[in-house]
């Protein structure tokens, strides 16, 4: 063992004779000692002080507290030192026992070791102990990440149903109608029942589009990035808005033709209808005409940025700050796109950022100058041929 890659050990025994000679094998066989304690509570200090690797303390060591003798002073000094510092422990003990070994085990002791200790089973204890404790980190971590999971899996199945039940309340409501008096309404009361069960589907649709976005995205590993079309993408963000009310009196600008960039389309597709939506529910001045812009314009570096600009009030400077943070552990769905901190995960995986300018600098002083969220992405070395607008 080699000094770049030894290491680090706490020793701690309260007789010094075998403290001495649990240090002299462990320097024997190249491990580093750092450091060495008579006691459990000194061994819990030291073990935040110095950080050792590992901690080869004996089980049975006196109280400081009272002076006496106490059997399970390694073990209380080990559960310490797994709530402030964890760290593998090898205990030395001149007796082992299935109740022992039970209660050990179950505060992340790594190891046992015999009294006299030889250098051999020291090792394979020392061995022991630190492929325990990688395996016992990494399942604490699995645990707590699936304790947020299904958290975040239980707020966001409430807030599916949420979302859901008011559209599909309409749908029914309007097919039943259909059905049962198909003649007696008008052909224009009938159109517009048509039009409410298309935009309600709409809001559906970007529910459900949400809810396998949110649950693929823990498994998604490497995304597959390629040249955007970006018009045929805005386009179908643009028809996932038709659940919007009042949609249809917004007059949306697009630019005459797109540069083209690199990303995963799936997710563009998202951030562009939440961007968008953003603008209908938040960006709308009080009175018409509503009005929306969205463009594109190339950045040095090889990078393009895509935006979304409203007329609306602004967002305040200490409002800002706070767009792409998540206010709770989910961002709520409202079946018009994903939070804007999803937005922001979704850009900087694909190697953009995202921001916001507020307000926007307007050649009419008098003119609400509204705010302009946008989100950048690497240029494709691969262009699709231009694409004139004609929405």
């Amino acid at each position: 063992m080699t000094s770049e890659t030894a290491i680090k050990a706490l020793v701690v025994d309260d007789e010094v004779i075998p403290n001495s000679l649990v240090q002299l094998q462990l320097e024997q066989l190249g491990y580093t000692v750092i450091g060495n304690a008579y006691d459990g509570p000194e061994a819990v200090r030291l073990t935040q002080e110095l950080r050792p690797d590992v901690v080869v303390m004996d089980l049975r060591m006196m109280d400081p507290a009272t002076g006496k003798d106490d059997h399970t002073a390694g073990l209380k000094a080990a559960a310490a030192i797994q709530q402030v510092c964890p760290t593998p422990v090898v205990v030395v003990t001149a007796y082992e026992s299935p109740e022992l070994v039970q209660q050990a085990s179950s505060i992340g002791v790594g190891a046992y070791l015999v009294k006299p200790t030889r250098e051999r089973d020291l090792e394979r204890a020392i061995t022991i102990a630190l492929a325990r404790f990688r395996d016992f980190m990494e399942l604490q971590r699995l645990h707590t990440e699936l304790e947020l999971y299904n958290a975040e899996l239980d707020a966001f199945a409430g807030t599916v149903a949420q979302g859901l039940k008011a559209p599909l309340k309409k749908i029914i409501a309007y097919i039943e109608t259909l059905l049962r008096e198909p003649q007696a309404d008008s052909d224009q009361t009938v159109a517009e029942q048509i039009r409410v069960i298309n935009r309600e589907s709409y809001t559906i649709l970007n529910i459900s589009k949400e809810l396998l976005l949110r649950a693929r995205l823990r498994q998604t590993g490497n995304i597959e990035v390629q040249p955007l079309d970006m018009s045929e993408i805005v386009k179908s963000a643009l028809r996932r808005l038709q659940g919007l009310r009042d949609w249809q009196e917004i007059e949306v600008s697009l630019p005459g033709s797109w540069p083209t960039a690199e990303g995963y389309e799936p997710w563009v597709e998202e951030i562009w209808v939440s961007l968008l939506s953003n603008a209908v529910s938040h960006g709308l001045p009080e009175q018409p005409p509503f009005r929306i812009e969205i463009g594109a314009e190339t950045l040095p570096q090889n990078m393009i940025r895509f935006w979304v600009r409203d007329f609306g009030p602004g967002v305040p400077e200490e409002r800002q700050r706070q767009l792409f943070t998540p206010l709770t552990p989910l961002s709520m769905a409202q079946g018009t796109g994903v939070g804007l901190d999803l937005v922001q995960y979704l850009v900087e995986r694909m190697g953009g950022v995202v921001g916001v300018i507020s307000p926007v600098p307007a050649s009419d002083p008098t003119a609400a100058c509204g705010s302009l969220f946008f989100f950048t992405l690497p240029e494709s070395a691969n262009a699709y041929p231009p694409y004139r607008n004609n929405v």
